[in-house]
């Protein structure tokens, strides 16, 4: 008859303790400030590869005093100089707004545009709330994340051409959206659909930012796009996505231990 057997010791695997102190330590040293970011989809509509913006000369001759200057006459010079020289603007949806936004961008000269993916919103849904679209100039888009109440756009800086970007307001079930007696009809629109009153809240802000993080322009509440002055501040959570963005890259590149 055999004896008893020798107690056996059981040995737990170290790594999953290793890898939980690792992210314990991760969240310990992470910055309160930084945004939790989600990818966003998006498409591309409207766009050319090869568009520039024309002279100021020509912009003068053919929108401020020529083919279109009669809608004009009662913008500041500055005004009509600054918004041609714009990088970025949105559209809410209305067919008139577009009128306006396309010449005084420039984009008169385009002549190669393409419509874009046939998925593309048209004014009623970008006039609801449901889809945001972003008209770049000059810069192609790379991706949309969503950081707090911040949708982050990340483009590089092109030579030529221009994109106009659409993508989900993912924001849009959570807010306190206008009720159909809260809308007005649109009157300019090819179907009438409706849209929210003046001074109806947007409860989200639209920010251009280069690769390495750094902020080119933000439209609060999603409207008119301004750009930094030079020596404001740096936010916070901008400076957390700038060093998050580094750290993304130095991963990618292999750089570092």
């Amino acid at each position: 008859m055999d004896g008893p057997r020798p107690a056996r010791t059981i040995v737990a695997p170290l790594w999953p303790l290793f890898v939980l102190g690792l992210l314990l330590l991760a969240a310990a040293c992470s910055s309160p400030d930084e945004p939790e970011e989600t990818v966003v989809p998006f498409m591309v509509c409207q766009s050319s590869q090869t568009w520039t913006r024309p002279s100021e000369e020509e912009q003068s001759q053919q929108v401020w005093h020529g083919t279109f200057g009669f809608r004009y006459d009662n913008w500041a010079p500055a005004a009509l100089r600054s918004t041609f020289c714009e990088n970025f603007f949105t559209w809410s949806g209305g067919n008139s707004e577009m009128f306006d936004k396309w010449p005084l961008h420039g984009l008169w000269t385009a002549e190669d545009w393409s419509a874009g993916d046939p998925a593309c919103a048209g004014p009623g849904q970008v006039g609801s709330g449901e889809v945001i679209s972003v008209y770049l100039l000059l810069h192609e888009a790379k991706e949309v994340r969503l950081g707090g109440n911040t949708f982050y756009i990340t483009v590089e800086k092109r030579t030529a051409g221009f994109q106009q970007i659409q993508f989900p307001d993912v924001l849009f079930p959570a807010q306190a959206q206008p009720t159909v007696e809260h809308t007005v009809m649109k009157e300019d629109a090819a179907e009438p659909h409706p849209v929210a009153k003046e001074g109806s809240p947007i409860d989200y802000n639209i920010a251009i930012v280069d690769t390495n993080g750094s902020e080119l322009a933000r439209a609060e509440g999603g409207h008119v796009f301004q750009e930094p002055t030079e020596g404001s501040p740096v936010p916070a959570a901008t400076q957390a996505r700038q060093l998050a963005q580094r750290s993304r890259s130095d991963a990618g590149s292999g750089i570092g231990p």
